[in-house]
């Protein structure tokens, strides 16, 4: 489910390494002694953590790290510096450093800002009230709007010249980085397009109330259906080989081939999937009514739980961390992934 459609349940509290004195008893057990080094995590749920003794180490668990709170966060993003997010609430986007420190805001007065994307040392983000996509430096500065007179633009993606939305009147449309020229469609017709990404030779989304997935070369021309019949996709990942993404009947993580071909359902049972990520190894997905954060290898395999009891809304992956904004407005970081 669209989790812009859903009411978040305030989460559990999360205690992350360094929240709490050594020694200290949680829900996941004794918070090891010494400082979190990314071996060990404590309190994100009994499935994330196993201890080999007595003696409060870890076989093996990740540190859970609150990166920021206070934040109202609808989509993220990451590089190698910071993680980005909307705020479709008080129409901010706001940094913070991966590891840790002051979030800043980048800008404010925006119009219901939804989906974002970063490239380059820049972040671009919709506008999906005020009808614009809009761009600022990572490292701050003033707004730029690249387009405007757009109908509730929902989904976004950059690649090194071009900027590309889905609109929910069904249109999908790109336009140069630097904005001022003509916004050009590469597709229309659509059916609520979500997910927006792209690869150095096509864009693909997720058409959610058709039930199909869909990509068209960045030059233009004939729409491909990679996949169809799938409940409420709204969400896509993209590595160098396959397409992946949730889907809402069944609890499925799905993956197509690039060039298309039969569909794979990678996991089943999942409570309400959403947000998607990869890395090429694994994939990376929230349940949103489950309350967790998972992985599992991008080939298939067993679900890995990474964090339960949390209310995850969007994720993100780089390549050492997950990170994940929270439905009790937090901004979170789980190392290793």
């Amino acid at each position: 489910m669209n989790p812009l459609a859903r009411t978040v349940a305030a989460a559990a509290l999360l205690y992350g390494c360094g929240s709490r004195a050594a020694g200290a008893t949680g829900d996941a057990g004794t918070v090891p002694t010494g400082a979190c080094d990314g071996a060990c995590v404590d309190g994100a749920g009994p499935a994330d953590v196993a201890r080999s003794d007595g003696a409060g180490t870890c076989a093996a668990g990740r540190c859970i790290t609150v990166l920021a709170t206070g934040q109202r966060s609808t989509h993220i993003a990451v590089d190698a510096k910071n993680v980005y997010w909307t705020n479709i609430d008080d129409g901010t986007i706001t940094k913070v450093p991966i590891d840790g420190g002051a979030p800043t805001t980048l800008a404010s007065g925006q119009n219901r800002p939804l989906a974002l994307a970063v490239g380059a040392g820049t972040v671009y983000w919709t506008n999906n009230a005020g009808g614009t996509v809009m761009s600022v430096p990572a490292t701050g500065g003033s707004p730029t709007t690249l387009a405007t007179g757009q109908y509730g633009p929902q989904s976004i993606a950059v690649d090194a010249t071009t900027v590309y939305w889905a609109n929910v009147d069904g249109t999908v449309t790109k336009q140069a980085l630097g904005g001022g020229g003509i916004a050009t469609p590469l597709a229309s017709g659509q059916n609520w397009p979500w997910g927006l990404v792209v690869d150095a030779t096509a864009a693909y989304w997720a058409d959610e109330k058709g039930g199909t997935v869909v990509k068209v070369p960045l030059g233009g021309g004939a729409l491909v259906t990679l996949s169809s019949g799938q409940s409420g996709p709204w969400a896509l990942a993209l590595d160098a080989t396959a397409v992946y993404w949730p889907t809402e009947a069944g609890g499925t993580v799905m993956k197509v081939p690039l060039g298309g071909g039969t569909p794979t359902t990678l996991v089943t049972g999942q409570d309400g999937p959403e947000a998607i990520a990869v890395d090429g190894a694994s994939v990376y997905w929230t349940t949103g009514l489950g309350g967790t954060v998972m992985k599992v290898a991008s080939s298939g395999g067993t679900p890995v739980v990474i964090a339960s009891k949390v209310s995850p809304v969007d994720i993100a992956v780089d390549a050492t961390s997950v990170y994940w904004s929270n439905g009790d407005d937090t901004i979170v970081k789980a190392t290793p992934k």
